[in-house]
């Protein structure tokens, strides 16, 4: 049985742990090593308890010594000389996720790093990612980082332009569509809208926006409720403040009437459940309008960054989206919601992993 350790984010997102679920039971005979911080373990334990391919680092000596030092679970353990240490134990390495190549002010001091040099030369895969935003520094430094893996697989157009000229790039669809093609249009009742929601204030390129995207997010609601719809408000990442979100708009709200709050806390199934039951979606968070494509049901993107619109660009250059910055000049009764119906190549971002595991 191989062994690969996988870095992503794991800060509780249901989006990226969407990424998590669908690599390890794919691979059902891969022990993963997986690192979350140490005071989200607990729940990350509850949400993969399923599967027994996950290994995690609650048995290792660093760790409880670490840990009866610390004396308090919601302090944060550094948890690095671990995840050296299986650097060198396992057999192959997978970084997973999407928005993972962001220029911050401390980039060169980035532990990815020193993972790939404790790897040494195993076999290594970067998967489901788009790049930037970042300057030419930055660009040039992974472009000569990137050819030290063996695979390179971005999501949209515009990250694998950046990279084309190395032989082991390649492009494919984001990773939570992998299964779309199966899906058939759900049944669902006619009134019912979904709404994903973040919180604006995360995002300085939209901060200035909070005051119209709470009063938006609001009269939408407002209408809908006097058509009589069931309106459900999904929180994808409450540590990123989507729900502190939520109770701001339901507190301008006088009659929460048809109104269900779904808050992701690990609970993956439920939230895929409730986000199925809805016929349209208000998508803000990116993942929210993947799983309306993946779901085939209609939606309004209102875009707060550039991997959302280019993404429906790569989907459709006819998508219409909602600027968040641009609300105030929106007039909300001649809102375009869009349905897309196509065939995805999500199962071609794991296409060199399965070859390096067949031994080919």
């Amino acid at each position: 049985m191989k062994s690969c350790l996988v870095i992503g984010y794991m800060n509780a997102n249901f989006g990226d742990d969407l990424f998590f679920k669908i690599l390890f039971e794919r691979y059902k005979k891969v022990k993963f090593y997986f690192f979350p911080p140490s005071e989200l373990l607990k729940q990350y334990k509850r949400t993969f308890r399923h599967n027994r391919n996950v290994i995690f680092y609650d048995q290792d000596e660093f760790y409880l010594r670490s840990k009866e030092e610390v004396g308090d679970d919601s302090v944060p353990i550094y948890l690095f000389p671990m995840i050296l240490e299986k650097a060198k134990e396992a057999d192959f390495y997978i970084n997973i996720g999407g928005s993972i190549f962001i220029q911050n002010p401390d980039w060169k001091e980035d532990d990815r790093f020193k993972i790939k040099e404790a790897l040494g030369k195993k076999p290594s895969f970067i998967v489901g990612c788009n790049f930037g935003p970042g300057d030419k520094e930055y660009h040039d430094y992974f472009e000569k980082w990137f050819k030290n893996f063996d695979d390179v697989c971005f999501r949209d157009k515009k990250s694998y332009k950046q990279f084309n000229n190395l032989n082991n790039t390649r492009i494919a669809d984001d990773i939570v569509l992998v299964g779309a093609n199966k899906n058939k249009k759900s049944p669902m009742n006619k009134k019912t809208i979904g709404i994903s929601v973040i919180d604006v204030e995360n995002y300085p390129e939209i901060a200035k926006s909070k005051e119209s995207y709470l009063k938006f997010i609001t009269n939408i609601i407002k209408i809908y409720q006097e058509k009589d719809y069931k309106i459900s408000l999904f929180s994808f990442c409450k540590k990123d403040g989507d729900l502190k979100t939520i109770y701001e708009i339901l507190e301008r709200i006088d009659d929460n009437k048809n109104i269900k709050v779904v808050s992701y806390e690990g609970n993956i199934n439920r939230v895929i459940s409730e986000w199925k039951s809805n016929k349209y979606i208000i998508a803000t968070r990116f993942h929210a309008v993947i799983l309306a494509l993946k779901y085939k049901q209609i939606f309004l993107p209102l875009v707060y960054s550039d991997k959302t619109s280019d993404y429906l660009k790569d989907i459709d250059r006819s998508i219409r989206t909602v600027d968040i910055n641009s609300l105030k000049n929106i007039n909300i009764n001649k809102l375009t919601f869009v349905e897309i119906n196509k065939k995805y190549n999500s199962e071609e971002q794991f296409e060199k992993i399965d070859k390096y595991l067949k031994g080919e």
